[in-house]
């Protein structure tokens, strides 16, 4: 089964073997997703690919494949800014880039970064 979703909670994470516990938002609908995930942040929007099963501590999605998709919305845009990757832009810097520069923000940012000044 395969689902796209906003990583919108990590309620776990094993820094040794990368063992996580996300919870996504598909269609409105929260999902809990267990298995290694090398690299994720809230905010972005994975596609998953896993079996349902039941556990202890309720309907979980078991992972077996996870693809970081490139943010697609400004909100998106602005929180993959502030998420640490760009050393200097944290909330308030990443939302003002995208404001000025909306969905082009990443095209901008790639081929003509001088206007960023």
């Amino acid at each position: 089964m395969k689902i796209v979703g906003e990583v919108v909670g990590i309620i776990f994470r094993n820094k040794e073997n990368m063992f996580t516990i996300l919870e996504i938002e598909s269609e409105g609908k929260l999902e809990t997703v267990t298995g290694n995930v090398f690299e994720v942040a809230v905010g972005d929007v994975a596609e998953i690919e896993g079996e349902y099963k039941d556990t202890k501590f309720g309907r979980q999605i078991a992972l077996s494949k996870i693809v970081i998709l490139p943010p697609r919305s400004t909100k998106q845009m602005a929180n993959f800014l502030a998420s640490g990757l760009f050393k200097g832009i944290g909330q308030v810097t990443a939302k003002k880039i995208v404001s000025v520069f909306k969905e082009e923000t990443f095209d901008i940012i790639e081929k003509e970064p001088m206007k960023l000044l």
